[in-house]
């Protein structure tokens, strides 16, 4: 239940941010959680990449993907897999900030477990 709580914050953080519409609250596992918010993601990216590639790299850098990530995806990735890539890189590290937060809330908690 808590990966499915952590999947369903990170959706919303991301929607925000990207400014995706959240209409999924029958979904029921992580794997469906993972699956929605990748596709969603890539096509914004293909959308930000076509139309306002400035935009897109803003985002990247508010979401906090590191630089060289960004230009290894486009260096090293075919045209069509960077939405895929770089909606990949996005998630990880919005799961990354989602459970660094956590624990650094618990660990200075004032009120023991």
């Amino acid at each position: 239940m808590e990966d499915q709580k952590t999947m369903r914050e990170a959706a919303e953080q991301l929607c925000e941010t990207f400014q995706l519409p959240m209409k999924v609250d029958r979904l029921e596992n992580v794997e469906s959680w993972l699956q929605w918010l990748q596709a969603r993601l890539e096509e914004r990216m293909t959308h930000l990449l076509q139309k306002n590639h400035q935009e897109l790299t803003q985002i990247l850098y508010r979401v906090d993907i590191p630089e060289e990530a960004i230009q290894e995806v486009f260096q090293n990735t075919v045209l069509t897999e960077i939405p895929s890539k770089l909606a990949t890189l996005v998630i990880e590290r919005q799961l990354q900030k989602i459970e660094l937060r956590r624990k650094w809330s618990e660990q200075f908690s004032p009120y023991p477990k």
